[in-house]
């Protein structure tokens, strides 16, 4: 390293104060902190009382010790003086100042508090600690001041209509996180309904997700051909036996057992026990497998539970999640900031997009097909009022004893996470509808949406299917649905109504067809009676006087015999046919 390197380094680096528990670190964040101005715009006499600082913090602390702090400034414009740096009469101006410190410094808090602390941490992750102690680092980042301001209002909005409830909900906290779902830019970030004290929840609040879960089991479930969107699920009570010998009987949030139902109503309507009974047809395993693919890389607890939402996740790791069924199948990370600029104009760092298929896109057209209902159906109704048009898909996840609420969904351009609770974990008595739903419609509803419109896969198909079998079926049946399914996994079987109808209708075009033909041959008939009629007669004469009559009367015999023969010929074929 160069000696201005060092310099350079140690004004960036060295402690000039302290605010609170946050260390002030460098002449250009004491700039602010002292004078509430950037260092370039200081005074020379307020520089030297900076300057004075660094010979001891504490002592010098110009709000404690102002008169100690006036003092070791003015040594510092001597030194100045007595060194040429500055004039007689600059020196003299300088000692005349105040110290002019403020009373209350502004440092720390940013418009944008918990988005700045992402982007912060992604520094921290992605960049060299050395290129970061540059002083004329410039960040651009991901940001969306329009998204960002709406998501302020819709936490406080929301979240201060909710604490009014009742005594559990006065101390409720909430996170919102939303991006773009193609490029996973992170474009709006709240991690507190308050002040921010440093916990940022939205990145270190870890919760139980709840239903949020569901959608990928039944992903899994239409993946492996067993099951379409039509088909039956269990419904019915399931216990378990636990490794500790205890038995876990999940039950619905209604109380009611609904037998076998279709896969679009049990998530839609988020029943327990379906998920329970489809997660252990495929197994934990299967579904932990499905959250790594999804981007969950940390150890998940293998426990039955886990079908229930039980994994503790931050609202950004649900974020990812659902950016990759937004994204048609394609998993892109979220990310915070474009790019770092050093203070020679050179990019340090660009990020690009690292996309990677991580659910097969046909597998994923049918799950957000399934997300669609909720909104349809399901549980988010009430988000029908932005613009049914719009096509909005997404999922209520509320977990044990209603302690934690969340929604997650998307439009064509935003997929967003809400989260709702308490930081000591007790109960809210919120689910996902009634506590994080509001946040998310009011969020939402403040920007212009478009409408979801994934590409639909080659290897998808339309087909009316019997509603709760999963069978082949027909629009006139009742109960039918078209709905989307693989081409691979086409339905092997049809219901009883379609059959019906399609023997009908095999019957009818028979009937059709049987008609067509006796149209035809009655044609030919009349064509050969006209050729008959039409041919001259050769020794009719001879022929009739050898059978002793007239030709009169040869020619109505002939006649005769002629309509006869063509009608037996028809009733023949008409028999046959």
């Amino acid at each position: 390293y160069s000696k201005d390197e060092i310099l350079q380094t140690y004004l960036n680096e060295i402690n000039l104060g302290q605010n609170g528990n946050r260390s002030i670190n460098g002449f250009g964040l004491a700039a602010q902190f002292y004078f509430n101005q950037p260092l370039k715009e200081l005074r020379i006499d307020q520089q030297a009382m900076l300057v004075g600082l660094a010979k001891g913090t504490s002592y010098y602390n110009p709000r404690r010790n102002p008169e100690r702090a006036l003092n070791r400034r003015n040594t510092v414009l001597g030194n100045m003086l007595a060194t040429g740096k500055i004039d007689q009469e600059t020196y003299e101006e300088a000692i005349s100042k105040p110290l002019d410190v403020v009373e209350k410094p502004s440092i720390g808090k940013s418009r944008f508090p918990d988005f700045l602390d992402i982007v912060k941490r992604e520094l921290h992750e992605n960049y060299h600690p050395e290129d970061l102690k540059n002083e004329g680092l410039k960040v651009f980042s991901t940001l969306d001041p329009v998204a960002q301001f709406a998501a302020d209002a819709a936490v406080q909005k929301q979240l201060s209509a909710l604490r009014k409830r009742s005594s559990k909900t006065k101390p409720l906290q909430a996170a919102l996180l939303s991006a773009n779902p193609a490029s996973g830019e992170l474009v709006a970030a709240v991690g507190s309904g308050s002040e921010f004290t440093g916990f940022n929840r939205a990145v270190d609040a870890k919760r139980q997700v709840g239903s949020l879960l569901k959608p990928f089991i039944y992903m899994t479930a239409l993946e492996s051909g067993k099951y379409n969107l039509a088909s039956s699920v269990n419904d019915n009570p399931v216990t378990l036996t636990l490794s500790d010998g205890t038995t876990w009987t999940p039950k619905n949030y209604d109380g009611v057992d609904h037998g076998y139902v279709p896969m679009t109503t049990v998530l839609a309507k988020s029943y327990n026990q379906a998920a329970v009974n489809t997660g252990i047809e495929f197994g934990v395993g299967t579904i932990i497998n499905q959250m790594h693919r999804l981007g969950i890389n940390e150890k998940i607890p293998t426990y039955p539970s886990l079908f229930l939402g039980s994994v503790e996740l931050n609202p950004m790791q649900v974020l990812g999640m659902y950016q990759v069924v937004a994204a048609g199948g394609f998993r892109t990370p979220i990310i915070s900031i474009r790019s770092v600029v050093d203070d020679k104009g050179s990019i340090l760092q660009r990020s690009g997009l690292d996309t990677k298929r991580s659910v097969p896109p046909d597998v994923n057209y049918l799950t957000n097909y399934a997300l669609q209902e909720v909104v349809r159906n399901g549980t988010a109704t009430s988000l029908k009022s932005l613009g049914s048009d719009l096509n909005l898909a997404g999922k209520t996840g509320t977990t044990n004893d209603y302690r934690d609420a969340w929604f997650a969904g998307y439009s064509g351009n935003y997929v967003s996470v809400v989260w709702v609770g308490r930081d000591d974990n007790k109960p809210i008595g919120l689910s996902g509808g009634s506590g994080a739903l509001p946040v998310w419609k009011d969020f939402m509803g403040r920007l212009r949406l478009t409408p979801v419109e994934l590409v639909q896969p080659d290897s998808v198909e339309w087909l009316w299917l019997e509603n709760g079998t999963g069978k082949l079926s027909h629009e006139s049946c009742e109960g039918a649905r078209y709905l989307p399914v693989l081409s691979r996994y086409l339905p092997e079987e049809a219901s009883d109504c379609a059959i019906a109808l399609y023997q009908q209708e095999q019957a009818r075009r028979q009937m059709e067809w049987l008609n067509d033909q006796r149209k035809s041959l009655l044609e030919q008939s009349r064509q050969l009676d006209s050729v008959q009629e039409g041919a001259p007669s050769n020794n009719g004469d001879n022929v009739n006087n050898q059978n002793g009559a007239s030709a009169d009367d040869a020619g109505n015999g002939s006649d005769n015999n002629s309509e006869n023969s063509g009608n037996t010929w028809y009733d023949k074929a008409l028999e046959w046919f």
